[in-house]
């Protein structure tokens, strides 16, 4: 679907000066974003990030 954007939380070998990070040449950056809320991190078989109550 071409135009559309997609907003991704980078982390891990994809983050600027990994290994992975050519595989999101050419993409948008938001360089310093943060979030208001607290979010915490569970791994179940791949990580996911979900609000901390």
């Amino acid at each position: 679907m071409r135009g559309m954007m997609h907003r991704v939380f980078v982390y891990g070998t994809l983050k600027s000066g990994f290994r992975n990070h050519h595989l999101l040449k050419g993409c948008e950056s938001f360089v310093g974003a943060a979030t208001v809320l607290t979010y915490k991190t569970i791994e179940n078989g791949f990580p996911v990030i979900m609000p901390d109550p």
